[in-house]
C-alpha cells in the first residue's frame, strides 16, 4: 500500500447550516450535529500533496464551498512554496463516510479506516470525494505571495475574491523563552496581516 497516497485524504464534517468543520482524524466518527435533527455529514477531500493543510473553509452556497488549501512553507524560502491555492470544492455528488452509529473505531470499509485505503480501495467501496476545482493560485499574484500561513477567505459579490494569511502576531520562537521578529524571506520585511483582493474572471455566483 502506498501510504502517501491515504494521507493525502482529509475529511470535511458538516456540522451546522453555517459552517464545516475540518478533521484530519484517523477515525471519523461523524462528531458535531445539526441543531435541528442531530444528523451530520462527512464528506472526503483529496488535498493536492501529502502535508498540505485545510486552513479555512467558506459557502458560497447550498452544496458549494471555497476551501484554503496549503504547505506550511514559504515563497523564497528554501525549501520554496508550492502550494497556495483557493479550491472550489462542491458536496452534490460527494459520498457521505459518516459514521452514524457512532462506533469506537469510526466508519470502517472492509475492516479499515477511511484513511487506511489506498485510491483503488476507496473506488470499490463506491466512495466519491467531493469535486474540486482550481479558483485561484495566490503563488501567480503580481508579486507573488510571500506568507506562510494561507487562513482567510471570502467571496464579495460574485466575483471578488478576498484571502488573508494569519501573520502569528509577527513573532517565532526564538528558543530559551524569547521571541524574534517574524521575517518573510521573499522580501525580508517583518510578517504582518495582509488582505489581498483578487476579480476573478469567472463569477463563482
Amino acid at each position: 500500500m502506498d501510504r502517501s497516497e491515504s494521507r493525502r485524504i482529509s475529511t470535511i464534517e458538516l456540522k451546522n447550516a453555517a459552517g464545516v468543520n475540518i478533521s484530519g482524524r484517523p477515525n471519523p466518527a461523524g462528531v458535531g450535529a445539526t441543531g435541528e435533527t442531530g444528523a451530520t455529514k462527512t464528506f472526503v477531500y483529496e488535498a493536492d500533496a501529502v502535508g498540505n493543510i485545510i486552513s479555512e473553509i467558506t459557502a458560497i452556497s447550498a452544496t458549494s464551498f471555497l476551501v484554503l488549501e496549503r504547505d506550511g512553507l514559504f515563497q523564497g524560502g528554501s525549501p520554496p512554496a508550492t502550494s497556495k491555492r483557493v479550491y472550489r470544492i462542491d458536496l452534490a455528488n460527494a459520498t457521505d463516510v459518516g459514521d452514524p452509529a457512532n462506533a469506537s473505531t469510526g466508519k470502517l470499509f472492509g475492516g479499515k479506516v477511511l484513511e487506511a485505503l489506498t485510491p483503488a480501495e476507496r473506488a470499490s467501496n463506491a466512495i466519491t470525494p467531493v469535486s474540486k476545482s482550481l479558483v485561484y493560485d495566490l503563488l501567480t499574484l503580481p508579486g507573488g505571495y510571500p506568507h506562510d500561513k494561507l487562513e482567510g477567505v471570502t467571496l464579495i459579490g460574485k466575483d471578488l475574491l478576498v484571502v488573508s494569511n494569519d501573520d502569528d502576531f509577527g513573532v517565532v520562537d526564538g528558543g530559551a523563552s524569547n521571541f524574534v521578529s517574524k521575517i518573510l524571506p521573499a522580501t525580508q520585511l517583518r510578517e504582518r496581516v495582509v488582505l489581498h483582493f483578487v476579480r476573478l474572471s469567472t463569477p463563482l455566483r
